[in-house]
């Protein structure tokens, strides 16, 4: 299996902007107003690896639920079943979200605010059923996209 395929099927492009936000809000956004955030250098890093795995996993189960239109409207850009079979994309998408599920609540017990694994699992589920069920209902599903997005920024 190809590395490029890999990225392709994850979104690098997207979740590279994620990091850059992210990165951007702590180092430049916080410190320019002196707003203090309560974690730690390497409990941000864990934060934004959480994020970027629970985000990729949301793009490929994506990928797969939308497989079947895919084929027909663009056949040219699947990627799975193209470059992976759909357990290989599945296989990934599970590990991926197990990962950042619970890289997400090891940190909230770590920051002993344990009611913040609830954001992880949360976001992971929403992510599923957008995938599944809430894309093609036009306002629900720019609702959620609308909601994730701004978000992730908050978080």
């Amino acid at each position: 299996m190809r590395l490029a395929a890999y990225f392709k099927l994850i979104r690098w492009k997207n979740l590279l902007l994620i990091l850059y936000v992210q990165i951007l809000l702590k180092f430049l956004v916080f410190n320019s107003f002196n707003i203090e955030t309560n974690l730690s250098l390497v409990q941000f890093i864990v934060l934004l690896i959480s994020i970027l795995l629970i985000t990729a996993a949301g793009y490929i189960i994506n990928d797969i639920f939308d497989l079947k239109t895919d084929l027909i409207n663009k056949p040219q850009k699947v990627i799975v079943t193209k470059n992976f079979s759909l357990e290989k994309a599945q296989q990934l998408y599970l590990v991926l979200n197990a990962t950042g599920v619970i890289l997400g609540i090891g940190l909230s017990l770590n920051i002993e605010k344990p009611s913040y694994s609830l954001i992880f699992i949360g976001t992971s589920l929403l992510l599923y059923y957008y995938s599944k069920k809430f894309k093609s209902k036009p306002l629900i599903g720019n609702l959620i996209v609308s909601f994730l997005i701004g978000f992730s920024i908050f978080i």
